[in-house]
C-alpha cells in the first residue's frame, strides 16, 4: 500500500494487520531471491514501523496452509518452500528493526508446525468452504478464535458485465 493508506489509518484509528510480500505459493530460499526478499522486508519495516496504526506483522498469506493441505509436501520433494523466511529471517529482521510489535508466522497459522495451519483452535483461520464445498449457512457452525479471511461468491455487477452477456 501507499503511504497515504497508512496515514489515513493513523488518523482514523484503524489498526493494520500487515502481511509480508509472500502469498499462496512456495518460495525458494536460495540466492538471488533470498537477498531480494530480505531487502524488500527491511525496506518496508523501516518505512512502515513509524505508523501507530500498524498493529501486527504477518509472515505470509496461506503459505503455511498450502504446505499443510495443498499437496506441496509431495510436490516439493524436500526442496525448501519459504519456511526459513517465516520462522527465521522475518522474526530476526523485526527483532532488529521493530521489536515493539508482535509478529505472526502466517495467516492462517497455528504458530506450531505440528498443528495444522488452519486449525480453528489456534491463531487466525481462513474460512472459504462456501466457495466450493458448503452452503453459506455453514458459517454458523464455525466459532474460531480469529477469522482473518472469509467470504462467499456473489453475482457480478451488471454494470461491469455490460454487453458481454450471451
Amino acid at each position: 500500500e501507499q503511504d497515504d493508506f497508512y496515514d489515513a489509518c493513523d488518523d482514523l484509528g484503524i489498526l493494520v494487520w500487515q502481511d509480508m510480500l509472500l502469498a499462496c505459493a512456495a518460495y525458494p530460499e536460495q540466492e538471488p531471491i533470498r537477498s531480494e526478499i530480505e531487502a524488500e522486508v527491511r525496506d518496508n519495516v523501516v518505512r512502515l514501523s513509524p505508523h501507530p496504526s500498524l498493529a501486527v506483522w504477518n509472515g505470509c498469506n496461506e503459505n503455511l496452509w498450502g504446505f499443510d493441505s495443498w499437496g506441496w509436501i509431495q510436490r516439493l520433494e524436500g526442496r525448501d518452500w519459504g519456511a526459513g523466511y517465516y520462522y527465521d529471517m522475518f522474526p530476526a529482521i523485526l527483532a532488529e528493526l521493530d521489536p515493539s510489535r508482535p509478529y505472526w508466522y502466517g495467516s492462517p497459522s497455528s504458530a506450531h508446525p505440528a498443528i495444522h495451519a488452519n486449525n480453528t483452535n489456534f491463531g487466525p483461520v481462513h474460512v472459504w468452504d462456501v466457495w466450493n464445498q458448503e452452503d453459506y449457512t455453514h458459517y454458523t457452525q464455525y466459532s474460531p478464535r480469529f477469522v482473518a479471511e472469509f467470504g462467499f461468491q456473489g453475482p457480478a455487477n451488471l454494470g461491469h458485465v455490460g454487453n458481454r452477456r450471451p
